[in-house]
């Protein structure tokens, strides 16, 4: 493995890491019905601002569970999907994990399309429109992944889970864009999420297409992969 490809390894695990930690920690808030942590300064900016994103989850308990967990399990069976090890040793868990791994992909992106629709959301109908926008993609990208791995076209399956593991990792570069434009600026807070949710999903799936493009195969390859 090159420095290179060792890198965008370590940022796709760092990215990972980042949504599962928020995921767990909004678990746990949920299952105890307690309030999340806001630095003083931030939430001298924008009083009631916990108040309103944890209203949201609280209020609707069995959504944000149907949600987290899925997404949980996405951001670790993500990285083994990619594993060329395990695809040469182990085909049948390959296999499995990835038809689990599309299952709670597209759960957790309609049960997040259905929240972003909530009356209680808190993000403002531009971080919607993006949630839908992102959340549609990401039903379609695996639709398309376990389409082309029915017909064995396993290079563009392989893109095309890409693509899906790249929209839910996006979550996590929303975070990390909003945290900067919360703390930093004095936009309103559907403003600092409508621009977060587009710029942060934007630059992921950037990432991806480039990812794609610079360890693309030939496709007449495809044909001759064993699966």
């Amino acid at each position: 493995m090159t420095v290179q490809e060792k890198a965008r390894w370590a940022l796709v695990l760092f990215l990972a890491l980042v949504t599962s930690v928020s995921a767990v920690y909004r678990i746990v808030l949920v299952g105890t019905n307690t309030q999340s942590v806001t630095l003083p300064s931030m939430e001298a900016s924008r009083p009631g601002a916990t108040v309103t994103a944890d209203t949201r989850y609280n209020e609707s308990p069995g959504w944000t569970y149907l949600h987290l967990f899925p997404g949980l399990t996405f951001m670790i069976l993500g990285p083994l999907q990619f594993s060329s090890r395990i695809r040469a040793k182990r085909l049948n868990v390959h296999r499995w994990s990835g038809r689990i791994f599309l299952f709670v992909s597209i759960t957790a992106a309609v049960v997040g399309m259905i929240m972003a629709a909530q009356p209680s959301t808190y993000i403002g109908a531009n971080a919607a429109a993006a949630a839908w926008f992102f959340g549609g993609l990401s039903v379609f990208c695996a639709v398309k992944a376990f389409y082309h791995v029915r017909r064995k076209e396993i290079l563009l399956h392989r893109e095309w889970m890409i693509r899906t593991f790249a929209i839910g990792l996006g979550v996590s570069t929303v975070r990390l864009v909003a945290v900067p434009l919360f703390a930093l600026t004095d936009l309103p807070l559907q403003e600092v999420m409508g621009i977060s949710f587009w710029t942060g999903w934007g630059i992921t799936m950037i990432g991806a297409e480039i990812w794609i493009n610079l360890t693309r195969a030939p496709l007449h390859a495809a044909k001759a992969s064993v699966y």
